[in-house]
């Protein structure tokens, strides 16, 4: 209903019938009133106490209005909370969750933080045991470095003696290859002078014959002369002399029988 349907109800109701705090006069037929101004008095008073009324029924509506907007308000706040509080709870399960995750972490982090410790315990044991055979192969290396120099020592005394050797016999085989050049040498004057001897021609039927022959061979040479006699028809005999690059004098001589 309207505020002025309602005004105008509430103002017609108090005018038949009025309230018991109210100072309404109406005109009773059971009365004797013919007075006219005092109904008009009366007329007015009501319509002074309606007018007054229905102000303190606006102000009633007006406060009432009120209320429910602040009930409204109120509502509006209680539902803006209880958002705030399903979202606060919301975020509660949530952080509840990430408490709970962050929790399994922090679990999984101490498991391997205690199976590092239990590594690194073991490393350590290995490290000393690796430190103690580090300790041993550094005494076996110095012992090892002891024996490497007394065998260095050894092996240079082996490399001297080598040496002095190969020295020795460098110079041997160089005497010796000097004396077989000079056999060769030799050997080659030689034939030399066997082929010098043998080039020599004698003359046929005579009694005595002498001539001289000459050779070379192996970049060597040699000169000779010879003789041959005939002492009888069955008996020759010959005699050779020869001279080689060398310096060597060669002598041969022979003699023949025939029957």
């Amino acid at each position: 209903m309207k505020p002025n349907q309602l005004l105008m109800v509430l103002t017609t109701t108090m005018f038949i019938f009025p309230p018991a705090h109210a100072d309404v006069r109406i005109f009773h037929p059971g009365k004797h009133k013919t007075d006219v101004s005092s109904m008009k008095e009366d007329i007015e008073h009501n319509r002074d106490q309606i007018f007054t009324d229905g102000i303190k029924l606006n102000s009633l509506e007006l406060k009432v209005n009120d209320q429910e907007l602040k009930i409204n308000y109120n509502k509006q706040q209680i539902d803006e909370h209880k958002q705030g509080i399903d979202k606060n709870k919301s975020d509660i399960n949530t952080n509840k969750e990430k408490i709970e995750e962050q929790q399994k972490i922090i679990n999984n982090n101490e498991l391997h933080t205690i199976i590092n410790d239990i590594k690194i315990k073991y490393d350590e044991k290995k490290i000393l045991l690796n430190t103690e055979k580090i300790t041993n192969n550094n005494k076996r290396i110095s012992d090892a470095y002891g024996l490497i120099s007394e065998n260095t020592t050894k092996i240079n005394q082996l490399d001297l003696n080598q040496q002095r050797f190969e020295t020795k016999t460098e110079h041997r085989f160089a005497a010796m290859d000097k004396r077989i050049g000079n056999y060769h040498h030799k050997a080659m004057a030689g034939v030399s002078s066997a082929m010098s001897m043998s080039a020599i021609p004698f003359v046929e039927g005579k009694r005595f014959s002498f001539g001289f022959g000459a050779g070379s061979y192996g970049g060597q040479g040699a000169v000779s002369f010879g003789s041959q006699f005939r002492l009888s028809e069955q008996i020759r005999s010959s005699a050779y002399m020869s001279y080689d690059s060398n310096k060597s004098i060669g002598v041969a001589a022979g003699i023949s029988f025939g029957w």
